[in-house]
């Protein structure tokens, strides 16, 4: 069995949607990953652990849409939010696997210590890391992105998909 890994945010979780709500902003097509009032705010959900925001996320693909069980999902958010990711997760109905909680480091050292065949994630700059490394990976492009935000390397070699049922295509 081929072991896959998932990142959340904008992969599972509708975190750009729901910070937009959040900020009274509409939701608008992006074609850059990093938005600047994005980074402006992010510390005020994060570092002050705002509960409700991270347990009530919206699901941008829900469990069912997984042709492939995780195992496991890697997020950049703090350690400090691991309780309400999991709490997350499990009230959403995703398969049960460890969560790891890399608080912004590199993704890399965890996808190979869990020796994943696969990571799936949506930030172009992630793709272009785990590519350099010789790291096997799919970049989810979400509904909102541009396809300018595909990364070169993904686009060219085909590696990105709009569906997380195409992820079985790539083992």
């Amino acid at each position: 069995m081929k072991k896959v890994g998932y990142d959340i945010d904008g992969v599972l979780s509708g975190f750009y949607p729901d910070v937009c709500r959040r900020q009274g902003r509409p939701v608008e097509t992006i074609d850059d990953w990093d938005v600047p009032w994005i980074g402006d705010m992010f510390h005020e959900i994060a570092d002050k652990k705002e509960p409700y925001f991270w347990q009530n996320m919206s699901v941008l693909n829900p469990p069912h849409t997984m042709t492939v069980d995780p195992d496991c999902y890697i997020s950049h958010i703090p350690e400090c939010l691991y309780n309400e990711r999991k709490k997350w997760l499990h009230d959403n109905g995703f398969p049960d696997a460890p969560l790891i909680c890399s608080g912004g480091d590199d993704k890399i050292p965890h996808i190979l210590e869990r020796g994943l065949d696969l990571f799936i994630d949506d930030k172009p700059s992630t793709i272009r890391a785990l590519f350099e490394a010789g790291i096997p990976c799919l970049q989810y492009v979400p509904y909102y992105a541009d396809d300018s935000m595909i990364d070169d390397y993904a686009f060219q070699t085909k590696r990105y998909i709009r569906n997380l049922a195409d992820v079985v295509f790539f083992l």
